[in-house]
C-alpha cells in the first residue's frame, strides 16, 4: 500500500479501479519542402484549422447546458486561439523561411508560445500553456488523419490516472463513470481542476509520478479532501474509507430530512390538496 501526496483541488472521496489515461503519442514527421510547395502547406494548414474550429464549436454546443460559463470558457478561448492572428502569422513566416512540413512548424511555434507562457510567474497564466499545446494537437490530429482516444468511451466507473489531463480530454469524459481523477501535473487553477470541482468529482493533482506507480485495474482511494491517493489500500483502509462515505452519506440524508419535508408538504398540499400520502423520492 502506498499513499501519496498532491494537490487537493476537488474534495471528496472515491473508492475504485484505475484507469491509467496515457496521452496519445504519434510521430510527428519532419521534412523540407520547396518555395513552391509553401502555398500548398498554407492551405493545409488553413483546412486543418477550420476542421478543429468546427470540433471545438461541436464541443461548445454539446457541453453549454451541462457545464457553466466559466466551466466552458476555455473552449471558447481556445477558439480564439486557433483563429489568433498572431499564431497564423508566425506559422506563415517560418514556412517561408524554415521551408519545412506545417506539422513540424506549428510545433515549433506552438512550442515558443507555450515556453513564453509558462516563464511568467501567474500562476493562472502559466497553466495557459496548456491550451496552447491543446490547440496545437488538434490541428496537428486533423493534419495526420488522427483520431483520438477518448474519455467519452469508458464504458465502466473508473478513477482517471493520468500525467496530465489536456482541457480536450477532461471536457469530454464520461462524467458517469469517472469517479475520480488523480495526474502526476496540474494546480487548482487548470482546467482539470475548474472542471472535477464542476462536475463534483473528488481529483488529486501534482502527485508528480503517479503514473509511474499505477496500471490499470489497480484499487485506488481518492481523498480530495486532504489531497491523498492511496494505492493498493488494505481491507482497512477501505473499511474506514467506507464508513467515513457512510458517515457523509448519513449527514446530508439529515439535512435533507430537515430542509425537504417542508418542501414536498408545501408541493403535495399545492399540487394534490386530497391526497394522504407523502413520498420523498
Amino acid at each position: 500500500m502506498d499513499q501519496l501526496k498532491g494537490i487537493m483541488v476537488s474534495p471528496g472521496i472515491a473508492i475504485g479501479k484505475a484507469f491509467v489515461y496515457a496521452e496519445q503519442k504519434y510521430s510527428i514527421p519532419r521534412y523540407d519542402i520547396s518555395a513552391g510547395q509553401v502555398i500548398y502547406e498554407v492551405e493545409r494548414f488553413l483546412d486543418a484549422v477550420q476542421k478543429a474550429g468546427a470540433e471545438i464549436e461541436a464541443l461548445i454546443a454539446e457541453t453549454s447546458t451541462a457545464m457553466g460559463d466559466r466551466e466552458n470558457s476555455f473552449l471558447n478561448a481556445h477558439l480564439l486561439m486557433l483563429n489568433d492572428p498572431e499564431f497564423h502569422e508566425q506559422v506563415n513566416e517560418k514556412l517561408k523561411l524554415n521551408k519545412q512540413n506545417v506539422e513540424w512548424i506549428i510545433l515549433k511555434v506552438a512550442g515558443e508560445i507555450a515556453a513564453r507562457i509558462s516563464s511568467l510567474n501567474d500562476e493562472y497564466l502559466r497553466e495557459r500553456g496548456v491550451d496552447i499545446y491543446d490547440v496545437s494537437q488538434r490541428i496537428i490530429s486533423h493534419l495526420l488523419s488522427i483520431q483520438k482516444i477518448s474519455l467519452a468511451d469508458l464504458d465502466e466507473e473508473s478513477i482517471v490516472v493520468a500525467h496530465n489531463l489536456l482541457p480536450s480530454d477532461a471536457v469530454v469524459m464520461n462524467k458517469q463513470k469517472v469517479i475520480g481523477i488523480a495526474t502526476d501535473v496540474g494546480g487548482k487553477t487548470s482546467h482539470t481542476a475548474i472542471l472535477a470541482r464542476s462536475f463534483e468529482i473528488p481529483a488529486v493533482l501534482g502527485l508528480s509520478n503517479i503514473t509511474q506507480s499505477v496500471k490499470t485495474g489497480d484499487e485506488l482511494i481518492v481523498d480530495g479532501t486532504k489531497g491523498l491517493v492511496i494505492v493498493k489500500p488494505d481491507k482497512r483502509v477501505i473499511k474506514k474509507y467506507y464508513n467515513t462515505l457512510a458517515e457523509w452519506q448519513k449527514h446530508e440524508l439529515q439535512l435533507l430530512n430537515l430542509i425537504e419535508p417542508r418542501y414536498y408538504l408545501i408541493s403535495a398540499q399545492v399540487e394534490a390538496p386530497y391526497s394522504n400520502t407523502l413520498s420523498f423520492y
